[in-house]
């Protein structure tokens, strides 16, 4: 296996496991959702999706959520479709994190994940779906924040140069 291949497939892991952990760990309470909470790890699959290329970045959002709704099963084949549509909106064809398509990609990954969540829910959960578009948006802010943060720092250390 090549040295750059190698690289890309140990950071694929390595952004998938901190995308479970942030979606397991850091959940916030929030009354306005069916599940009751929102979590961090949609920020990691938006710098997943900004860093790595086609199909690592899908790779990492869909495996690092899949393995956080395990302890939930019936969200876990929502999840995987809308987490690896949301990571589809960003590129990491560009030399930074931080460019206008990746911050364009911020509002259409909210409206992916609001209303892929409320489809789900309606569809196939059979649960008051309308009771989890507060906490997706909110979810999703944070997560745009986050994204916003980690992606200036990260392209002030240009970590793109520096591992990909």
């Amino acid at each position: 296996m090549k040295r750059q291949s190698l690289q890309t497939l140990i950071l694929t892991a390595l952004l998938a496991a901190l995308t479970a952990a942030l979606t397991l760990l850091a959940k916030i309470p929030f009354p306005m959702t069916s599940g009751g909470c929102v979590h961090l790890g949609d920020g990691m699959v938006y710098i997943a999706a900004a860093l790595l290329p086609l199909p690592w970045g899908p790779a990492a959002a869909v495996i690092g959520c899949g393995l956080a709704d395990l302890t939930a099963l019936s969200w876990l084949p929502g999840t995987v479709v809308i987490k690896a549509c949301m990571a589809l909106l960003f590129t990491a064809k560009r030399p930074r994190l931080l460019c206008r398509r990746n911050i364009l990609a911020l509002p259409l990954a909210a409206l992916v994940n609001v209303g892929g969540y409320f489809l789900y829910e309606s569809l196939f959960l059979h649960e008051a779906a309308m009771l989890s578009v507060v906490g997706n948006a909110v979810q999703s802010a944070i997560a745009a924040g986050m994204f916003l943060l980690l992606a200036a720092a990260m392209d002030q250390l240009k970590i793109r140069k520096r591992f990909l």
